[in-house]
This record gives structure tokens, sequence and C-alpha cells, in this order.
């Protein structure tokens, strides 16, 4: 029974106690708090389970993330749902096993709290409610770290996770040879409007332009990051050097319809955009820190030549709008 071992898969002391306290409650020998992604099934928090992840198309815990009630299998080697799922028919030779959807803030649904057994087995309907008591106490923890992780004023993330998500999406990025851009967005003479409009205006702006950026940027994957006082950094996965254009200058195009301030003085708002995109052509061999060294040379540019203005480059070409 090495499937039986005590193995915390996530250093993670929060989740990590949840799951402990459902081996605890439901009088099992193992639990996992499993998250699925864009490519695969993984335990963000186990105990008991020394495998570390799935490909997301056999996960056997998909089962109860798409499930609105509590998934409860007594044994799984009878199961249609599961009798054929490898962990069942070979090792580890799971049997029962109970689960029960963790949906993130935005309630889309991100993973599944799973009790599991290599015995066959039942369960009450009490102790399958305490079970949905425990997933209900990472979605708090989910809903707690948002907020966390939320800029006040802008509504953008901040920067406290900055590095952890920059090498995820970098590490994604490599190991499907897909592009990642990204982008440098610095508010324009943010000084001059504060000077001429109080600091409460600069602040209505910085907000009605974290708005638009959220309402530009809306792919799942996109990441906004307020990284400055008025700079935002802009991951943009699977976007490569045309695309990421495009959507620069729709960026630069939306600040000057929102028209902050007065556009006939000097203190009217723009963006300067420094963009770096990275690919398995080019940029791979410089890193996660060299490709935000780029787009921060870029924007660099971008504001010596007067702002307003967008320069990207993806390690071999440069080009300036």
């Amino acid at each position: 029974m090495d499937l039986l071992q005590s193995a915390s898969m996530a250093s993670d002391a929060e989740f990590d106690r949840i799951v402990r306290l459902v081996t605890r409650t439901l009088d099992v020998p193992a639990a996992v708090f499993a998250v699925v992604d864009l490519e695969r099934q993984y335990f963000k928090s186990s105990h008991g389970l020394v495998i570390a992840e799935n490909p997301r198309n056999v996960g056997l815990f998909g089962q109860a993330m798409l499930s609105e009630t509590p998934t409860v299998c007594e044994n799984a080697a009878f199961d249609p749902r599961f009798r054929e799922h490898p962990l069942v028919t070979g090792h580890p030779g799971i049997r029962f096993f109970a689960g029960v959807a963790v949906r993130n803030p935005d309630a889309l649904t991100i993973g599944a709290l799973c009790a599991v057994d290599l015995r066959p087995r039942t369960m009450s309907a009490s102790v399958v409610e305490a079970l949905v008591d425990l997933g209900a106490l990472i979605e708090r923890e989910l809903v707690l770290r948002s907020l966390m992780r939320k800029d006040p004023l802008t509504g953008l993330r901040n920067s406290s996770d900055y590095e952890t998500e920059l090498d995820r999406e970098w590490r994604r990025a490599r190991r499907g040879n897909h592009p990642l851009t990204a982008m440098i967005i610095d508010v324009d003479r943010l000084g001059e409007f504060n000077d001429t409009f109080g600091h409460a205006h600069g602040d209505r702006a910085l907000r009605e332009i974290g708005e638009m950026l959220l309402q530009r940027f809306r792919r799942g994957s996109d990441l906004l990051i307020r990284i400055g006082g008025d700079r935002i950094l802009a991951l943009l996965p699977d976007t490569d050097l045309r695309e990421s254009q495009r959507m620069a200058e729709l960026t630069r195009t939306d600040a000057r319809h929102l028209e902050l301030g007065n556009p006939n003085t000097a203190s009217s708002l723009t963006l300067s955009i420094g963009c770096a995109t990275a690919c398995k052509e080019t940029g791979y061999e410089f890193g996660c820190d060299g490709l935000i060294a780029k787009a921060t040379e870029a924007l660099k540019a971008a504001k010596q030549l007067g702002g307003d203005r967008i320069v990207q480059t993806d390690f071999a070409v440069k080009t300036t709008t």
C-alpha cells in the first residue's frame, strides 16, 4: 500500500491543513485538493497520495469537478464511471472516492476536494456534508487570497505574487513552445495630471484605466498586474509579435477615448507601451527576467520618444508606432 504514504505535494499550509482535516473527519487514509489548468490535473495539496499529477483528460477527480452535488463512489471496481480508470484497474487500485467541486471567487470550477481509500466503504449523509463544509473552507481561502492579490485602486492584480506568476507562465510557454508577450504600460505625465487636477482625480483616472484594461484583456489566460504607481504589466500567453502590436494599438486608442483630463492641455493622459515577445525561434534563451528587461527597455524607448508611443521587440526586431 505505497499509495498510503504521508506526502504533501505542495508547500501550502492552509490547503494542507484542510486536506488533513478531510482524512481525520472522514476517517480515510488519503485526501487531495486537485486542481486543473489548461494541460493537466495536479494536486495543489495532498495527504496520503504519492501521485503528483495526471493529464487533464484522464483525471479521476474530474467527475467531482463537473458535478453540482457531491460525488460518492463506494466501490470504483463496479462503478461504470470509474471502473476502467487506470488508477482503479492498476496501481494503486483506488476503490472508494468522494469529492466536491471547488470554485474560485468568479464561481468558476477550478478543482475538487476529494477523499480516497483503497477499500470499498459507505459514507453517511452527515459525513458527506462535512466534506462539503471543508470544501467551502477552501473556497473561503481562495476569496481571501483573491482580495489580498487585488490592487484596491485599479482592480488589477497587485505585485505580491508577481514573480511566481511570471515564472509559471514562462514555464508553460517553454513547455508548449508557445509565444509569450510582456507588455509594460506606463501612464504618461501622471505627475503633471496630479498637479493640475489633484491626486483624487489622478486616482480616478488610474481606476478608469484599470477598468479599461480589464475590458480590453479579457481572455482567461491574460494577466494584468500593477507593478508600480503608474505602471502596469500585461502578461499575454499565446500572443505573438503581430497580435501584441494589435493589442497595444487598441489599448493606446482606448486610453485616448477616455479623454482623461483636458485633451487641449499637456495634462491629458496617454499611454506609453513597451512590448517584448519570446517564442521558440528567439527569446527563450534569455529567460523570464530577460523578457521583462526587454519590455522595460522598449518602454524606456517609447518614453524617450515623447510618450504616447508603442515600441515592441521579439528579441530580433524592434518596431515603433
